[in-house]
């Protein structure tokens, strides 16, 4: 397999790219979906404290490590509630794939940072807008624990990068995120556009029309232009039709889903367990040109 370099002008041969992947090249893991946290646009869906033992969870990554995966988006729920995440953490580490962890900036603790610190993990914080926005949504002094967890894993010298939801009820706290960021001194932010997944499938309040998601994506390619990647700007619209089925991501329980736009389009591909990932990667449902064009930036080589 080749990966391309991706430049303006390549449309049509993009177009005509055929695809097949023996393996995901990233995924995301919802190593559980416990949280201390009740979000009405969470991702996860409704809670539950069905999950994986840590033997089945480095089973999976002796899987995936095999396979030459490249990266792992530990996700929940919130992953620093499972006690043994560290020990997630490094056995995947020592397996040498590269970790994420994405939390809500809850917990903090010294013995986390330092395994961060040390598996190179970078931590993935989210954040809904200022303290109003944010304790509106997630209760109240979620705000403030964030900022702080923040500045103590940025002290500590962990990598950072804040994720923000793009959502109907804080669309005008965007340049404030990004304010926020510079601040703090956190040189990534990721914007996402909110997709009708999970507790926001049924929570259409919080859902963009189609003209707010083309003029807000147009105002964030703006701010990504004159930000002179301090922070770096990443901005991704789960819309487009390109990234249907692109993203691979392993629940609490194993089971394996191939993600679509909206939650109808979201398909039970196999059991990693069960099945095996070769079975789940090939389903007829997975996007493997998508998956590429989605994730070969984390690679330097070219056609």
């Amino acid at each position: 397999m080749r990966i391309v370099e991706y430049k303006e002008g390549h449309e049509q041969r993009l177009a005509n790219l055929k695809v097949t992947l023996s393996n995901p090249l990233s995924l995301c893991w919802q190593v559980t979906r416990r949280c201390n946290y009740h979000c009405d646009f969470c991702l996860s869906g409704e809670q539950d404290s069905t999950e994986l033992s840590l033997g089945d969870i480095k089973s999976i990554v002796d899987v995936l490590a095999e396979a030459n995966l490249v990266r792992i988006d530990f996700t929940g729920g919130e992953p620093f509630l499972r006690p043994d995440i560290c020990d997630i953490l490094n056995y995947a580490s020592d397996r040498g794939i590269e970790t994420l962890v994405t939390s809500n900036g809850s917990i903090w603790n010294q013995k986390i940072a330092q395994t961060i610190l040390e598996t190179k993990t970078l931590l993935l914080i989210s954040l809904d807008g200022d303290e109003e926005v944010h304790d509106r949504s997630r209760g109240e002094g979620a705000y403030r624990r964030a900022v702080e967890s923040m500045k103590l894993y940025r002290d500590a010298g962990v990598p950072l990068r804040i994720n923000y939801l793009v959502r109907k009820d804080n669309l005008d706290k965007i340049d404030y995120i990004y304010q926020l960021a510079k601040a703090l001194g956190v040189d990534r932010l990721f914007y996402i556009l909110i997709a009708p997944q999970g507790k926001a499938y049924g929570n259409t309040e919080l859902l963009l029309s189609d003209e707010e998601r083309k003029t807000y994506l147009k105002q964030l390619q703006e701010l990504k232009r004159m930000s002179g990647d301090e922070p770096f700007i990443t901005i991704q619209d789960y819309s487009e039709l390109g990234n249907h089925h692109s993203c691979f991501l392993i629940d609490s329980r194993g089971d394996v889903i191939s993600q679509g736009y909206s939650q109808d389009d979201c398909i039970n591909v196999g059991n990693i367990l069960r099945d095996g990932l070769g079975k789940c990667w090939n389903h007829p449902v997975v996007n493997h040109k998508g998956h590429f064009l989605q994730y070969a930036y984390m690679f330097n080589y070219y056609m």
